[in-house]
């Protein structure tokens, strides 16, 4: 991007995700944070074919949800040495166990505000 990234998330994401690339290539970034990095892209890269052209948005000031959505794949998680990667990359990046009881494996959130 040719613009710094104003978003709280952004300093954490951008050394979290080469981590989990380089445990899985595959992994897809998905939610809000998805859609504001990718309008964050549009806006900057206005030569880029899209749909709706900047211009005519009706809200063109990207905003995060606050939380990063990742799609990862089965075999990903059924692979142990590949799951403690991805494990070790969220803790490496100061992600926590969210605090709900449900959120024992799979919901992660940054220490930082």
């Amino acid at each position: 991007m040719n613009q710094p990234i104003d978003d709280p998330l952004w300093p954490h994401f951008k050394q979290l995700w080469p981590s989990l690339r380089d445990v899985e290539p595959s992994i897809v970034l998905a939610g809000g944070y998805g859609l504001l990095l990718k309008q964050l892209w549009l806006s900057n890269n206005v030569d880029a074919r899209m749909l709706v052209p900047v211009h005519t948005w009706p809200d063109a000031h990207p905003r995060a949800t606050k939380d990063i959505d990742i799609i990862i794949g089965l075999e990903l998680i059924a692979n142990r040495a590949a799951h403690a990667h991805v494990l070790a990359a969220l803790a490496d990046n100061h992600f926590v166990v969210g605090a709900h009881e449900n959120d024992k494996r799979w919901r992660y959130m940054s220490r930082y505000p």
